[in-house]
């Protein structure tokens, strides 16, 4: 997966300017703008405050991946941030993904480290499956980073004699 080095920052209306390849009876591939779409859509039902942090293309425009912050009340973010984010592919390299982490981190073969990851295969379902499954991910995001914040506090405050 040697595409992941060489992605680029882009801007959000940057990440279609690529064409997208013709489906197949196996094969439906999504736009990168329709996945930020279905989950900015998935996060504001959630209720959740997400702001773009980053975007980023391969230079042929198969891969992109996007990053947001998550603004939660009571959320202390002076340590790390709680991000939410998707990764795409137009070449069948990785399945579409949603993911969430303190501070997302991607590897070069592509794996992200996270609280969770969803993906959905580009099958000809996909735009069936991977609304519900985004939704499903942020749908405790906020239960889930506060109680990891919970769990780091205790860390801190445990006495190591």
């Amino acid at each position: 997966m040697a595409k992941l080095k060489a992605t680029q920052s882009v801007t959000l209306a940057e990440l279609d300017t690529f064409k997208l390849p013709e489906a197949t009876d196996t094969f439906t591939p999504v736009a990168h703008g329709r996945i930020h779409e279905l989950f900015t859509s998935a996060a504001k039902t959630a209720q959740l405050d997400v702001r773009p942090a980053w975007y980023k293309l391969a230079p042929n425009g198969e891969v992109a991946m996007g990053c947001y912050n998550l603004n939660l009340p009571g959320l202390d973010d002076s340590e790390s941030r709680a991000q939410v984010g998707w990764m795409n592919s137009w070449d069948k390299s990785i399945s579409a993904r949603v993911y969430m982490a303190e501070e997302i981190r991607v590897c070069s073969n592509g794996m992200v480290f996270a609280l969770r990851v969803v993906a959905r295969k580009h099958a000809p379902e996909i735009l069936n499956d991977l609304p519900g499954a985004i939704a499903k991910a942020l749908g405790d995001a906020e239960t889930k980073f506060l109680g990891n914040r919970r769990r780091i506090s205790a860390y801190k405050e445990a006495n190591l004699t």
